[in-house]
């Protein structure tokens, strides 16, 4: 996989070597992580509260997915219309 063009231009700007780089050495950590039976809109509040932009999804304390922001107004546009 390939990084995405904005994080590689953060990267070179920071002087970093794209092919030495780790993703451990970039990585955001710990990972925030909500519920799988909470709402959309409860990840979206924690969302736009920690101003994160990928959420972890668990089952019992697992981690079985992840949801984002684009995710979220895919759903929300998708929506039927009254």
């Amino acid at each position: 996989p390939e990084l995405t063009v904005p994080m590689l231009h953060t990267l070179v700007a920071a002087g970093a070597d794209t092919h030495k780089t780790t993703v451990e050495q970039i990585m955001s950590a710990p990972i925030l992580t909500i519920e799988e039976d909470k709402t959309l809109l409860d990840a979206n509040d924690l969302m736009a509260k920690t101003h994160i932009r990928h959420l972890g999804v668990t089952h019992d304390g697992k981690l079985v997915g992840l949801i984002s922001v684009r995710d979220l107004v895919l759903f929300l546009t998708n929506l039927p219309r009254k």
